[in-house]
């Protein structure tokens, strides 16, 4: 009886650890998602270089619109924990956020069609084929969830936000 319990035992510990093991896929990173787009479309030198610059001119106003949310979010908390909380202001505060996320949805518009026009024929129907975040095909683009999927509270879908 000892050995089938010590043997159950060191089963269910292995089966927990391999399960508390990150599961880090190069494939779920975005770099290497870049990667495999720029090869998958045969860019010429100029085109790599246009989607690196615009690439990076992209990542500096998401982190600034992930910024100002985060500020825009904390002070929403604030107002929401105070004793004497005015209505109106929690709803300007709410429509600022809103206008923002508009804002943020036509810059990713924007950027997937400075993506496309940069591309000849060829690559915008691998691009349509495999990048577009189409119904069959969610890799990248418009379409796409985070990671965690659809979150709680009010953040920005990524599963972090704050439980009220």
């Amino acid at each position: 009886m000892n050995n089938i319990k010590a043997i159950l035992t060191l089963v269910l510990v292995t089966m927990a650890i391999s399960f508390a093991q990150p599961r880090g896929f190069d494939s779920d990173k975005p770099e290497f998602m870049r990667e495999r787009m720029k090869g998958m479309l045969n860019l010429t030198e100029a085109q790599e270089e246009k989607l690196d610059q615009m690439h990076f001119k992209n990542q500096e106003e998401r982190i600034d619109f992930r910024a100002k949310m985060g500020k825009y979010r904390l002070e929403l908390h604030k107002m929401m924990i105070s004793d004497n909380f005015d209505i109106n202001q929690m709803k300007e505060l709410s429509k600022k956020m809103s206008d923002l996320r508009s804002v943020q949805q036509e810059k990713r518009l924007d950027h997937y069609f400075e993506v496309y026009n940069i591309l000849d024929e060829n690559q915008r129907k691998i691009w349509k084929d495999n990048f577009n975040g189409s119904k069959n095909n969610r890799q990248m683009g418009i379409g796409r969830k985070g990671f965690r999927g659809n979150g709680r509270g009010m953040g920005n879908c990524q599963g972090n936000g704050q439980r009220f």
